[in-house]
């Protein structure tokens, strides 16, 4: 698993290759077969009667990139928001014997299970607490670093409180529905993020605040993911787009295999005002109703009874390059499309291989009137600001 994650990349400390060589990972994982307990995928090994996951252990490449971003060290006092156990068990390997680490978790099952996997696997040491994940741990504060590993749609007041002066907290923030790993430092009353990473986390358990809605277009075969608050969109117009003939172009912008594709998705998240994410059902991809897109979906400009959405093909035979391109539907999908590809271009010239977005996170109620650009995103907890600058 270890040589997998080094050989593509994904893994590169190797302080964290050492803890990952060194932390059992099956066995946080019981009843799972050793080939998927050490795959780089996602397990979900227990669910509530509703169908809801109960115990989630991420995959260890997200485990992984996050781990690095955080920069564990030796001696720091360690906050995990939302527990897997395996991942705590890591964070206690990279802060030694001098470190302390507290995991949390609403699911009182889950807080339990992760307390005896922690014991089997032998770190009794790692305090395992049941409590709300917004709330955090007080009575263990302060903390140098804090690490939230369930997606969240803000940075609830309550983990600043618990934060040192000068630590860091990183965190899967959802914005406009992808989700990024960022890095958070504390600035005054709001938070800076940095180096935002693609990853992919659960919310947290029993979280019933909704803050993306899903609008299907034709039954349960394609479907558009828009924010809560998002304008109401034309569904009858965009389906009946939906079945017309799509136009398709192409940028001249090219990604290699190793080259992520997430900043671009950012950035075109950032620049357009109806912003959406599309799926599409295997049978949609094999009827072409819709093209072959990520499992997590596709970036998708939306106008009235129009809309676009990023596709790419390969442009080698070994799949080694790829073009980004542009399906779109609908009467005026063409200039759609070209305004599509217009931010794609854009990217390409004045961002791509820069650091990314600086990324503001203020209060829910905070007026950004003095900021003069950037994307503003309103979610629970928080109101946040993505800028992007050109170098």
């Amino acid at each position: 698993m270890v040589d997998d994650l080094l050989q593509d990349r994904t893994l590169y400390s190797t302080r964290v290759a050492r803890a990952m060589r060194g932390v059992p990972r099956h066995l946080f994982a019981s009843g799972v077969p050793l080939e998927e307990a050490y795959s780089d995928i996602t397990l979900v090994t227990d669910r509530d009667e509703d169908g809801h996951a109960l115990h989630v252990l991420s995959a260890p490449g997200v485990q992984a990139t996050m781990l690095q971003q955080a920069d564990v060290r030796p001696g720091q006092r360690v906050l995990e928001i939302g527990s897997g156990g395996y991942n705590a068990a890591l964070i206690a390997d990279l802060t030694g014997p001098d470190g302390e680490v507290t995991t949390v978790d609403t699911c009182p099952e889950q807080a339990a299970r992760t307390r005896r996997d922690l014991d089997t696997a032998g770190y009794p040491h790692v305090q395992a607490v049941h409590a709300k994940v917004e709330q955090g741990v007080p009575d263990n504060s302060p903390f140098d670093l804090i690490l939230v590993t369930v997606e969240s749609s803000g940075l609830p007041p309550a983990w600043a409180a618990q934060l040192e002066t000068g630590g860091r907290l990183v965190a899967p923030l959802a914005m406009r529905g992808l989700t990024r790993s960022i890095v958070f430092t504390r600035e005054s009353s709001h938070w800076v993020g940095r180096d935002p990473q693609l990853c992919g986390y659960v919310r947290p358990h029993g979280d019933e605040v909704e803050w993306e809605q899903t609008v299907a277009l034709q039954g349960k075969h394609v479907s558009l993911r828009l924010e809560s608050d998002a304008p109401e969109i034309d569904v009858d117009g965009l389906s009946s787009a939906l079945s017309t003939t799509p136009v398709e172009y192409w940028s001249r912008v090219n990604l290699s295999w190793d080259q992520s594709i997430a900043p671009l998705d950012l950035w075109l998240a950032t620049c357009i005002d109806q912003f959406a994410i599309l799926t599409g059902s295997t049978e949609a991809v094999a009827r072409d109703v819709v093209a072959r897109v990520s499992r997590t979906g596709a970036p998708t400009m939306v106008r009235g009874d129009n809309f676009g959405y990023r596709i790419a093909r390969p442009i080698r035979d070994d799949l080694s390059l790829w073009e980004v391109g542009v399906r779109a539907h609908g009467p005026q999908a063409t200039p759609l499309a070209h305004d599509f590809i217009k931010y794609v271009r854009e990217w390409a010239v004045h961002h791509r291989g820069w650091p990314g977005p600086r990324i503001l996170v203020h209060p829910s109620k905070t007026s950004l009137a003095r900021y003069s650009q950037g994307r503003v995103v309103n979610n629970r907890h928080a109101r946040i600001l993505i800028s992007w600058f050109a170098p």
